[in-house]
């Protein structure tokens, strides 16, 4: 039988072409991975360039409403607009830097900051033109959510407590908490009301306030005391404008000034208008106006005054008319209380002259005179015969004490009080003196700062304390109170109760931290913030401490040295402010790139991660040598969100504070964090069109055709100082709050 067999035909054709087909396939599949891989970076980019722009324009509108509300606006004021994301992330940053601001009040003074805003407890200043004699630090408190503490002495009386609020300031209701003896306590009171409540004296208390206000402490039927203004002048800590709370009594104000004053007052049913004029005498006489009131319940009482001044208060809850109760430290004409000048207040009252130096000091007024002992006292009846109220001047320095009765000898003072510090002339220090009075006498010590090591001299015994811990009260001291502390540490502020009465204006747990330097240097000067230093830096640790008052979220800084006849005058004054910025993170062909906005300015740091101003911070500057800044410090409120999407966003002034407002030599500006050098650049982009400046740039002496600012002390330096041709400046700063509230849609 035959067989067939069968033969498999390779297609040649058909394997080339279906082997060509996979190669096709894969050449393309390679040409879109090599096109996708580069276009993908430059889709990236377009992505961030689109959110850039739209965001920086949104920023740039939200700023412009920001500056309107915090310049023009009155506490209370909303504005409302959208902010739209696209990919990106609204998120706040709190630690990232802020903005400071100093001024110099005398010819010749300087002053820069370094490390202010870093959140650790190292400062440096720089003050190259006299000795650094003393330096004070103050906490601003400035945030929608940071309450003002105020640590109460453990003493028995009253707590009164009155809203600080002006126009400029918030009309809503204050919230008060208030804790002592383990229990808490929480009111709130409307603007025109005060609260009041009893101390037991077994323990210190603690009060909180959302506000600015006046805290007054009383003992017994009451007392005398010396009350803050509303806005200080920071060259001299006088005033323009006070509101007192006068209570169920008979009350006393008494204003001093050094020249004529109009004054207004307005309570809930009466006003008035004085004008005093100052007395053309041979020796140099200031002006008083004393009045009183006799009022059956509590009331406000809101004064103003055409001149700076500086205000007594006295009350007696007997209403015998006859106010002989408590005494009170007088600060000098420089606002030391440890200084060589005086103008005591005009009315009948003794003048105590207190010596707390090693040797003896003539003291002179009008024509009297009369020498103190070293660690002494003496005693003058005030005014003296046939004056109105002249200067009273010491050769060194000295305290006066101002008692409103007679008296025999300054043993015989009776009320409540802060020991000034003999090395800073302030309420706080390394070194305390004075002479205890022949009355019951008890001392409270309060560290101020963080931790203090100090000494009592009578008992020769070294102790050391902490801010968290109160210091068992003094009272077996022998003839006078003489504490030291070790200056490694930070200082104490002592308050003294002397007999049954006593007022006392207490100053909040912030407030005037002052530690000696006594050093002359032309490069920078390293010192220690009395608080703490904190650890890690989160925004929540941030957040934490400011509200808890454990680190500052803004601080004043007070140079003090020899100016004239003057140990302590304030020579230069700066405010350093942490500004949370709010920002719009988001992904280009880099991560890591935003669009942010604070104090006025809007930021970015794309293209390229490179540093870059959309909008620089408004100042305003007029005729002459005029220069004003408001800085707006936005905050978000407890209920703002964040994330990524579109939001409603909630604008509301709170509060605007006037920091300043004097004649100064010398005005800059620093700005700490990663935009700090294009800040500088952007406000000062003037200088392009200054012809000396092209010519001779950095010579301020050669600039004659310019005048605002300029980079200082180099080309790329994140520092700014005001030119004004040599001129004085008149210069105002004020401070906005304003908080944010981001609702998701």
């Amino acid at each position: 039988m035959k067989q067939t067999c069968a033969f498999i035909h390779r297609d040649e054709e058909a394997v080339s072409a279906a082997i060509g087909t996979v190669l096709l396939f894969a050449g393309v599949l390679s040409i879109i991975g090599v096109m996708m891989a580069t276009m993908i970076p430059v889709i990236n980019e377009l992505q961030g360039s689109i959110e850039r722009s739209d965001m920086a324009s949104q920023m740039f509108d939200l700023s412009v409403e920001i500056d309107q509300l915090a310049a023009t606006g009155m506490p209370g004021d909303h504005s409302d607009a959208i902010l739209h994301g696209i990919e990106g992330k609204f998120n706040w940053q709190n630690i990232h830097g802020g903005v400071w601001i100093s001024a110099s009040w005398h010819d010749g003074s300087s002053l820069r900051l370094d490390d202010a805003l870093d959140l650790d407890r190292r400062i440096d200043v720089r003050h190259p033109t006299g000795e650094v004699a003393v330096i004070c630090f103050d906490d601003m408190r400035l945030g929608s959510t940071i309450d003002s503490h105020y640590r109460i002495p453990a003493i028995e009386g009253r707590l009164v407590v009155s809203p600080d609020s002006g126009l400029a300031q918030s009309q809503g209701p204050m919230k008060i908490t208030y804790q002592a003896d383990g229990e808490e306590t929480l009111a709130t009171i409307a603007d025109h009301e005060i609260w009041s409540t009893q101390t037991s004296g077994v323990a210190e208390s603690w009060l909180s306030l959302d506000s600015p206000a006046q805290v007054l402490l009383l003992k017994a039927d009451g007392g005398t005391t010396l009350m803050q203004p509303q806005s200080t002048n920071p060259a001299t800590g006088e005033g323009r404008a006070w509101r007192i709370p006068l209570l169920a009594g008979h009350n006393e104000v008494t204003m001093v000034s050094r020249q004529s004053m109009e004054i207004d007052w307005r309570t809930s049913e009466q006003e008035g208008s004085t004008i005093i004029v100052e007395v053309d005498a041979f020796h140099e006489e200031g002006t008083t106006w004393q009045q009183e009131w006799d009022v059956s319940e509590n009331t406000l009482l809101t004064i103003q005054s055409s001149t700076d001044a500086r205000l007594l208060f006295s009350h007696d809850s007997v209403q015998t008319g006859d106010i002989a109760l408590g005494s009170t430290f007088w600060p000098g004409n420089s606002g030391s209380m440890l200084a060589k000048t005086f103008q005591p207040p005009g009315i009948d009252g003794t003048v105590i002259m207190h010596n707390p130096s090693q040797s003896a000091v003539t003291v002179r007024w009008g024509t009297g005179a009369t020498s103190v002992a070293a660690g002494s006292t003496a005693v003058a009846s005030w005014p003296p015969q046939g004056t109105v109220s002249p200067e009273l001047k010491a050769e060194d320095p000295i305290n006066i004490i101002w008692s409103s009765g007679s008296l025999a000898d300054g043993a015989e003072r009776t009320g409540l009080d802060i020991i000034p510090a003999n090395d800073t002339g302030a309420a706080s220090g390394h070194s305390h003196y004075m002479e205890v009075s022949n009355h019951s006498t008890v001392f409270h010590a309060q560290v101020a700062g963080v931790v203090s090591r100090w000494s009592d001299h009578s008992e020769n015994i070294t102790r050391t304390s902490s801010h968290s811990n109160s210091i068992t009260s003094l009272t077996n001291l022998g003839s006078a109170v003489n504490l030291t502390a070790d200056v490694e540490e930070d200082g104490l502020r002592v308050l003294v109760e002397m007999g049954d009465v006593g007022m006392l204006s207490i100053p909040h747990d912030g407030q005037q931290r002052c530690r000696y330097i006594g050093i002359r240097a032309s490069g920078w000067i390293s010192t220690v913030l009395p608080w703490e230093e904190l650890d890690t830096g989160t925004n929540t640790e941030a957040e934490l401490a400011w509200a808890e008052g454990t680190h500052p979220a803004s601080i004043e800084i007070k140079v003090l040295g020899s100016q004239g006849d003057e140990n302590f005058a304030v020579l230069s004054t700066a405010w350093a402010m942490h500004a949370p910025r709010l920002v719009y993170t988001f992904s280009s062909s880099i991560s890591g790139l935003e669009v942010a906005m604070r104090a006025g300015a809007v930021v970015t740091n794309h293209p390229e991660v490179k540093p870059s101003i959309i909008k620089s911070p408004i100042d305003r500057s007029g005729p002459g040598p005029r220069f004003a800044v408001t800085i707006p410090i936005m905050t978000p409120s407890q209920g703002s969100d964040k994330g990524v999407g579109e939001f409603d966003v909630e604008l509301e002034l709170l509060q605007r504070i006037s920091l300043a407002s004097a004649s100064a030599h010398e005005v800059r500006r620093g700005w700490d964090g990663p935009y700090g050098t294009a800040l500088a650049a952007s406000v000062s982009k003037d200088l392009r069109y200054s012809e000396d400046w092209t010519a001779a740039p950095l010579r301020l002496d050669m600039l004659n055709d310019y005048k605002g600012w300029v980079p200082n002390p180099s080309m790329d330096s994140s520092e700014t100082i005001f030119h004004a041709q040599g001129e004085g400046i008149q210069f105002s700063l004020q401070v906005s709050l304003v908080s944010c509230t981001l609702d998701g849609i």
